[in-house]
């Protein structure tokens, strides 16, 4: 088995393509590394062969310059599967596509995600493009390659070193994801079937697929934000519908009370202090009075 340690940067690799007999006995759409599906492990086992003919029968109508474009993160408990595709031919020149996933583990919790999801979109669009000029022709040499497990002798793959993909919001994906529960993978249209429930791309483009597709919501790409459609998405912190106050205790209660005919008898205390001294003060007024005028009187 050919473990992933969490959160080390590393990521596993596994190949789908036409015009080779690896893992099947045909040449039709079928893995080819690693050469057994027994070999597959965690979220790459999701990706069986039922899965893919209605993706192959919109993708094969696409041109190249689109294809290069599609893109699927689907998500596993703690895993995450990029996907992309890219276009090649067979030995008698029909169009033929190559599939890549790279599968890593994934923390929500931890703030590199968006550059870890970036860099997988970015290995996995390199390397179907290689795999897809590599394959060209069907040629036998590849073929025996593909076979004895030697054409990707390793599958892992270290992330440090790639370059983050720049084409998708990446931030603003994963902020909107952590947002939903019940979100099984972001995708473009042409990916979606494989089991991504919410679109990457315009309002228009979900109601084209929504009859195709299990979705549940799309990314509006103008906004930024994730629209949930239905009730299969809900927010994962959900939001009091009115403010709640808290009940206080009775003794709280009583408490301010108590407080209030306090401070209700001191001022009383105040208040017959300063008329005490008011009249204190008109006594002596008075009394000075008398005095100036006495010895007024005196003087004449």
């Amino acid at each position: 088995m050919e473990d992933l340690v969490p959160d080390n940067g590393s990521t596993r690799v596994h190949a789908w393509a036409k015009g080779f007999r690896v893992s099947l006995q045909s040449e039709e759409f079928q893995l080819v590394v690693p050469p057994s599906l027994k070999q597959l492990q965690g979220a790459e086992l999701s990706l069986a062969e039922a899965r893919w003919p209605a993706v192959l029968e919109t993708l094969y109508r696409a041109p190249p310059s689109l294809l290069e474009q599609e893109f699927a993160a689907l998500f596993h408990q703690d895993e995450v599967m990029a996907v992309a595709v890219a276009p090649s031919v067979d030995k008698v020149s029909r169009t033929s596509l190559v599939a890549v996933c790279s599968t890593s583990t994934i923390s929500w919790n931890t703030e590199d995600i968006a550059d870890r999801l970036a860099k997988l979109k970015s290995l996995v669009a390199r390397l179907s493009k290689s795999y897809g000029t590599a394959f060209r022709g069907a040629d036998e040499r590849v073929r025996s390659q593909l076979r004895a497990g030697a054409f990707l002798p390793d599958r892992r793959f270290s992330l440090t070193a790639e370059k983050p993909d720049k084409e998708w919001p990446w931030l603003q994906v994963v902020s909107e994801v952590r947002k939903w529960k019940g979100i099984s993978g972001i995708a473009t249209p042409g990916l979606c079937a494989l089991g991504a429930n919410v679109l990457y791309g315009t309002r228009d483009e979900f109601e084209r697929h929504r009859s195709t597709s299990p979705l549940a919501g799309f990314f509006d790409v103008a906004r930024g934000q994730i629209q949930p459609e239905g009730d299969r998405l809900t927010p994962w912190v959900p939001k009091p519908e009115s403010p709640v106050r808290e009940a206080r205790p009775a003794s709280a209660q009583r408490t301010d009370a108590e407080r209030l005919d306090e401070i209700a008898a001191a001022l009383s205390e105040v208040k017959s202090e300063v008329h005490a001294l008011r009249s204190g003060l008109n006594g002596w007024f008075e009394r000075l009075y008398t005095l100036v005028e006495r010895a007024i009187k005196k003087r004449h």
